[in-house]
C-alpha cells in the first residue's frame, strides 16, 4: 500500500501536462527487466478497472474515478495512453479555470440560478419518476 501512495505522490509532484509521461519513463527505467506476463497482467487489470468504471457510469458507484485509475494503470505501460492522459489533464485544467473565472464574475442571482436550477430539475424528475412508479 505504501508503494501505491508513493507512486501517486510522484505523479502529483510532476508538472501538469507531463505527469503521466514522466511516470511512464520512471517505470520503464525501474522495470526494464520485469517479465512480460506481469506487464500483460497490469494492462489487463487496467482495462478491467476501466470497464468496471464504465458500468458504474450507469449504476451506482464512482465510475469516472475508476476509469481514471484504470487509465493511470494503462499509462504505466503505454506511452500513448500517458500522452493522452496528459492532454486530458491540460484540457480539464483549462476548462475548470474558465468555469472558476465565470463563477467569480457572476452575480449573486446568477450563482443562485446555477445551483438551484439543477437541484429543482433533479427534485422534479425524482417526483415525476416516483409518481409514475406509484400509479
Amino acid at each position: 500500500m505504501a508503494a501505491i501512495h508513493e507512486h501517486w505522490a510522484q505523479i502529483r509532484r510532476s508538472l501538469p501536462g507531463r505527469r503521466f509521461q514522466s511516470w511512464y519513463r520512471r517505470c520503464r527505467e525501474h522495470d526494464h527487466d520485469r517479465p512480460a506476463h506481469k506487464r500483460v497482467l497490469q494492462i489487463t487489470f487496467g482495462v478491467l478497472i476501466m470497464l468496471a468504471g464504465a458500468v458504474m457510469l450507469v449504476t451506482p458507484g464512482p465510475g469516472w474515478l475508476m476509469i481514471g485509475v484504470g487509465a493511470a494503470l494503462l499509462a504505466r505501460e503505454s506511452l500513448f495512453v500517458a500522452r493522452l492522459l496528459d492532454r486530458i489533464e491540460i484540457t480539464l485544467r483549462r476548462l475548470l479555470r474558465a468555469a472558476r473565472l465565470r463563477w467569480e464574475a457572476a452575480s449573486l442571482p446568477g450563482r443562485a440560478a446555477v445551483v438551484l436550477i439543477p437541484v429543482v430539475a433533479v427534485v422534479l424528475l425524482g417526483y415525476l419518476a416516483a409518481r409514475q412508479l406509484l400509479m
